[in-house]
């Protein structure tokens, strides 16, 4: 994170609230995952909250936290993960807290975790055992 022109963590006003000021390594993944939601519809993307509910998650940020995500589907991790980067917008440093607490890392590695045993049952291999 980082300080206007110091690369340190800090804030930008814009539209008369505060954002956080992040990494770009971290507004590469934010863009990343923007663009994984666009191109892949079937996720639901844009009905994050409802996967959510549906999974029987009430708290996403405990969920996320305590890492006990090996019984959700890719869906329900990219949910998480999305509602982790969409609840910057209404709690300033959020994202901040889930990076630093290893959530975002988490997700990602069950969600890299979930793809590869697809992989596997469709008999694809991985680029480990290629």
């Amino acid at each position: 994170m980082r300080k206007p022109g110091e690369g340190e963590q800090g804030y930008v006003e814009r539209y008369g609230k505060n954002f956080m000021l992040y990494t770009d390594a971290v507004e590469r993944l934010r863009d990343a995952v923007n663009r994984f939601c666009e191109e892949h519809p079937e996720l639901g993307s844009y009905y994050y909250q409802d996967t959510l509910k549906a999974a029987g998650i009430g708290e996403p940020f405990g969920t996320a936290r305590r890492g006990d995500l090996g019984g959700y589907d890719e869906k329900t991790v990219f949910a998480l993960l999305l509602f982790l980067f969409r609840a910057d917008h209404f709690t300033r440093g959020a994202l901040r807290d889930e990076l630093e607490h290893g959530s975002v890392q988490r997700l990602l590695r069950q969600l890299r975790r979930l793809d590869w045993r697809r992989g596997r049952l469709r008999g694809r291999r991985s680029r480990r055992e290629a």
